[in-house]
């Protein structure tokens, strides 16, 4: 979607200086647009805060301890009876995949006549 020089979005402060360095307006163009654009000032209020800042000393809180807030346990070791061995887990899944193959589940490959 591309902005017309008409929408208000065209001269927003925040994008006219990339316009500029894109070639896609001049400074000359900039004050020009500028110059059209009415006088305001009567419009214009003056802003007062609400109230004077607080002076007063706030109460500070208590500092917190430096002690960090979980605990560091350590894991025990394993034993070599406790690793999984890929050759046994591999064998386990050609075995799980066989039996997935066997379609009449009685444990062979073999379609039996009265299967059918």
């Amino acid at each position: 979607m591309i902005i017309q020089r008409t929408d208000p979005r065209f001269w927003d402060v925040r994008v006219v200086e990339r316009r500029i360095r894109r070639g896609e307006l001049t400074r000359g163009e900039l004050e020009a647009h500028l110059d059209t654009l009415p006088d305001v000032a009567e419009l214009s209020t003056i802003s007062k805060p609400l109230e004077e800042p607080d002076d007063r000393a706030r109460e500070r809180r208590a500092a917190r301890s430096a002690k960090p807030s979980f605990v560091a346990t350590r894991m025990p070791l394993m034993r070599a009876d406790d690793i999984i061995d890929d050759d046994d887990d591999d064998d386990d899944d050609d075995d799980d995949d066989e039996m997935l193959a066997d379609d009449d589940g009685d444990g062979d490959d073999v379609e039996d006549e009265d299967d059918e």
